[in-house]
């Protein structure tokens, strides 16, 4: 991955706990020790994962992008580059057969449900794949919309992404651009950040 992602977890759980303990002090007088630790936060960042192997008593298998519950949920290939699709429900499938004009026997038949597609889960990921192959990356987040997806964008892609530069992701330090801080502050009198 090339990201500490077990770091940046356990800092963000930190932060929250440190915010929960003053809470506390303010309001109870009480301090309160902190026990955090990068296995603890790397556990709990298994989520849905740990949850399926614990009502199993199974180990996920390795799935690339692909949602253990959710189909389809993963990242296909578009004519231009790769895209995320997560169908999260049977109303979602519905608008994506069709805008992207599905046809297969079961996509009105066991299709129609996730229970249904998780069954099916190779033959409906190679549906969604031929159809979603047709085209390119923005096309199909138009075509989509209301459906969660979006483009996989390499990294210079997502800093030059119209949000990233309305929400001034970059910034300038000591004449260095530099990603900014996520967290923005503001008053009630004035929208513009003061941080």
């Amino acid at each position: 991955v090339g990201v500490a992602w077990i770091d940046v977890i356990t800092g963000l759980n930190a932060a929250n706990a440190i915010l929960a303990a003053l809470f506390k002090k303010e309001r109870t007088g009480e301090a309160t020790h902190i026990d955090i630790s990068l296995w603890d936060c790397a556990i709990a960042a298994l989520v849905n994962q740990a949850h399926n192997a614990m009502a199993s008593g199974e180990n996920p298998v390795a799935m690339g992008s692909a949602h253990p519950n959710l189909v389809p949920y993963r990242a296909f290939e578009a004519k231009d580059g790769w895209f995320v699709l997560g169908v999260g429900s049977d109303a979602q499938w519905a608008t994506v057969v069709e805008r992207l004009h599905l046809e297969h026997p079961e996509v009105a038949g066991a299709w129609s449900t996730n229970q249904g597609r998780v069954l099916g889960r190779d033959a409906v990921e190679n549906c969604v794949a031929s159809a979603l192959a047709l085209h390119n990356r923005s096309d199909l987040e138009s075509m989509l919309e209301g459906v969660p997806c979006a483009p996989v964008n390499t990294v210079l892609e997502a800093l030059a992404d119209p949000q990233s530069v309305a929400r001034q992701a970059i910034t300038q330090h000591k004449g260095v651009d530099v990603l900014a801080s996520p967290l923005r502050f503001m008053t009630p009198q004035n929208e513009k950040s003061d941080v």
